[in-house]
């Protein structure tokens, strides 16, 4: 190489990296881009990049490798290594013992969201990974555990051995079981205390609960999917405020043996319905509306869980509409999910109806999982004109949801409804409607 061609390489490197060190993302606040990182951080398996043994490599340790910059962001803050997930595959691949060990090093004492998942075959060389010294020390770092989610049977892997290390869970908060075995599981653990549990998730059909293996007089927030005792359960939780259950056939074998209006819970302040795509759906929903009271209520969201039939729908907004207007309650938010509200006249009259009959709503939460629908249509559709000028005027806010065009992602909109100030009798102010988007 001559003299030339070396001088024009030494520019060439020098430009290179002035242009990348001057390039729009180093003038980022240090701050800012903290809070982007924490947003991609929130899901460890976001990323579909592998090792050499073919498993995905957790987004803090692919972000740490980017430049110095960014490691000395990642490892500034023990909060983006607290998710630590150990997923045993079918075929017999190992957690990666390496990177858990890292995340427990790197996390320092924050607490810890761990997610466990087994699927329901798992062959004998990951039977062994139970008792490796990784999982050992996650285990070890149990009174970390904050949020805690398990998938998948458990008993394969005889993890009751290891976890009678477990004597405390001090900072667990949220539990969640995903299916029936990881439920048998638990049932068969032996009652660890967990003082500071609040939020219980139990997403497994018609599965086995034992009631020591929750302490269920802490539970605030309970979600149910497919359990048929849902009344024994909710009669466990006195303290509950925000109840989630979903409506089908079993849970409405297991309601027809109450009469109307046989349980009351003072407390529950939020209830999420759960409609799924059964035939008898509308007659559950009817009859637990029927056996449920709650007289301190202000947050009611209906949403479509598999997206049944139009005409169930159509239906169990009518039920809905019925159970609002006999009730003592006060309802201040309102929601719809999965629900083609603005593509059928039938779903929109009785929405509409919902809202007519309960002036005091302040909150709308809206999501039409049409990728067409618009945030304007519910600026068009809410706008107060003179049939319906009194139509929701204590609105403060709605939220939005769609998906995102062209990608799997859920976008959300936030269109702020000041309150309409009243003139006189013929005359009401009406302030231009604002479209904040927040994605």
């Amino acid at each position: 190489m001559g003299f030339r061609s070396l001088v024009k390489s030494h520019i060439f490197r020098r430009d290179t990296h002035t242009e990348t060190f001057h390039a729009p993302i180093w003038k980022i606040p240090s701050e800012l881009m903290l809070l982007i990182v924490q947003k991609l951080c929130l899901d460890s398996l976001r990323s579909k990049t592998t090792f050499a043994n073919g498993q995905p490599i957790p987004f803090p340790l692919l972000l740490s490798a980017v430049c110095s910059s960014w490691r000395h962001i990642m490892l500034d803050n023990s909060t983006l290594w607290s998710i630590i997930s150990v997923a045993f595959t079918k075929t017999g691949k190992k957690p990666n013992g390496r990177a858990i060990h890292i995340f427990l090093e790197r996390s320092k004492a924050a607490p810890l969201t761990v997610l466990l998942q087994v699927p329901s075959s798992l062959s004998s060389v990951s039977r062994k990974t139970i008792r490796n010294r990784a999982f050992q020390a996650l285990l070890h770092e149990a009174p970390r555990w904050r949020i805690l989610h398990l998938t998948g049977d458990f008993q394969i892997l005889r993890i009751d051995r290891p976890m009678r290390m477990v004597e405390s869970l001090p900072k667990l908060e949220v539990l969640t079981l995903e299916n029936r075995e990881a439920c048998e599981t638990l049932s068969k653990f032996q009652v660890v205390p967990m003082p500071s549990l609040y939020h219980a998730i139990i997403d497994t059909p018609r599965a086995p609960i034992n009631p020591q293996s929750i302490p269920w007089n802490q539970i605030t927030i309970l979600r149910l999917r497919g359990c048929h005792n849902v009344l024994s359960l909710i009669q466990l939780c006195p303290k509950l405020t925000q109840l989630s259950f979903t409506l089908d056939s079993e849970l409405g074998r297991a309601l027809s043996q109450y009469p109307v209006l046989a349980f009351r819970h003072n407390h529950v302040k939020s209830l999420s319905l759960w409609l799924v795509q059964d035939p008898d759906m509308p007659r559950v929903l009817k009859k637990a509306l029927d056996v449920l009271d709650f007289p301190s209520l202000d947050t009611l969201i209906v949403q479509c869980y598999e997206r049944p039939p139009v005409p169930r729908c159509v239906t169990a907004l009518l039920i809905v509409d019925k159970f609002i207007q006999r009730s003592s309650f006060t309802l201040t938010e309102f929601g719809i999910h999965d629900i083609y509200i603005f593509h059928n006249l039938s779903l929109l009259f009785f929405f509409l109806a919902i809202l007519d009959h309960n002036p005091s709503i302040t909150r709308l939460v809206i999501f039409d999982p049409s990728r067409s629908s618009k945030a304007q249509d519910v600026v068009d559709l809410l706008r107060p004109k003179l049939p319906r000028a009194k139509l929701l005027p204590k609105l403060q806010a709605v939220e939005f949801w769609t998906w995102k065009k062209d990608c799997d992602e859920l976008q959300m909109e936030l269109i702020g409804f000041p309150p309409l100030v009243l003139v006189n009798e013929s005359q009401i102010l009406v302030p231009q409607l604002q479209i904040e988007e927040l994605d």
